[in-house]
């Protein structure tokens, strides 16, 4: 608990339970490891808002809140996503661009509860099957923090409720 007081740590080190479920059913044959805890989204209160503008707000290249940094981290990486969401996902390069571009404009969207996201549009499915994607490639803190993550893996939920 001491060490998520420190912003760097809780905003870009600390790993989330979702994957380190995903390592562990990948090095062990244990039925123990295989679910994984519920996915449980509460909104970002002052004091993360506070620890997240600690760590990054007068930083180059982090996103002013964790949904700015994830769209940031999935275009600086657009181009690997798209090639193993083609290869993993079973996408088509149009298709997973179509959807990535989806999923970016929601993370972007001012709107805390992804409510938007369930409006049916054209690319809904696709945004639907990136964020799938999306959510079960995430590694926590490989390839980001756990409040941009905590933000795609809300995205998917929501998409995958609609």
């Amino acid at each position: 608990d001491a060490m998520d007081g420190l912003p760097a740590y809780w905003a870009r080190v600390k790993g989330d339970d979702h994957s380190w479920r995903k390592l562990l059913n990948s090095n062990f044959d244990s039925q123990d490891f295989v679910q994984a805890p519920p996915l449980v989204f509460d909104t970002y209160g002052e004091r993360e808002q506070v620890k997240w503008q600690a760590y990054g707000w007068d930083r180059d290249g982090i996103g002013r809140t964790p949904r700015r940094e994830a769209a940031t981290r999935i275009v600086r990486n657009y181009k690997a996503i798209i090639a193993d969401a083609m290869r993993q996902a079973s996408l088509e390069q149009t298709d997973a661009d179509l959807g990535l571009r989806r999923c970016v404009a929601f993370l972007l969207e001012d709107d805390e509860d992804f409510s938007l996201a369930t409006k049916s549009d054209d690319t809904l499915s696709l945004a639907l099957k990136v964020a799938t994607y999306l959510n079960s490639r995430l590694c926590v803190p490989r390839d980001m923090g756990v409040p941009p993550a905590h933000q795609i893996r809300h995205l998917y939920a929501a998409l995958s409720s609609s």
